[in-house]
């Protein structure tokens, strides 16, 4: 993390004088904190990106603290306190992320599709008649992709089916779906995915 320094603590017959540092160490503050504003995004490989440069924020803040401290208190553990503090927030974020990282591994049906209400919005639609064998995953926290099937009359024409996946595709765009396997189907037709 960079924050414990090495330090003779037999030897204290030198002063701490921070000024010459501080300039640096602003340097640093304010370019971290530069860069955490210009890559903020939601995607989780850019949070894993934040979280670094979260760390490298509170890093420089903490030398600053401890080199003003230092000045006038003899404080020398504090260097180590404030690091073990950032380095316990840091992987609590990491933990969140790496539990969003296991889910899209394992294809775990994304909890930010609302999926009664995709089911819903899609069976007011004229000729659909059931949606079912909906299946869900992302590739990373934004890209959800969707696969279903739709069950429609057996009179309903190919021109009529476009634009019901027009309409559903409208529909999913509006739910955070951005990409999406429609299956057509007659009513009639005995699907192994009918109770999903």
């Amino acid at each position: 993390m960079g924050l414990v320094f090495p330090h003779d603590y037999s030897d204290h017959s030198h002063q701490h004088h921070g000024g010459s540092n501080n300039i640096l160490i602003a340097f640093g503050l304010n370019a971290s904190f530069a860069a955490h504003r210009l890559l903020k995004d939601d995607r989780i490989n850019q949070r894993m990106v934040m979280l670094h440069l979260m760390e490298d924020i509170l890093g420089w803040g903490a030398v600053f603290i401890v080199s003003i401290v230092l000045i006038f208190y003899p404080l020398y553990i504090l260097d180590s306190i404030l690091s073990l503090l950032i380095s316990l927030l840091i992987l609590k974020g990491v933990y969140k992320n790496l539990i969003k990282v296991g889910e899209i591994f394992l294809e775990k049906f994304p909890k930010e599709i609302q999926l009664d209400n995709i089911k819903s919005e899609i069976l007011k639609i004229k000729h659909i008649e059931d949606v079912h064998g909906v299946r869900g995953w992302s590739i990373d926290s934004n890209q959800v992709s969707l696969s279903l099937h739709i069950s429609v009359l057996g009179n309903t024409t190919v021109f009529e089916v476009d634009e019901l996946r027009e309409q559903i595709e409208l529909i999913l765009k509006e739910q955070s779906v951005h990409y999406s396997s429609i299956e057509f189907e007659s009513t009639t037709h005995q699907c192994i995915d009918k109770n999903q």
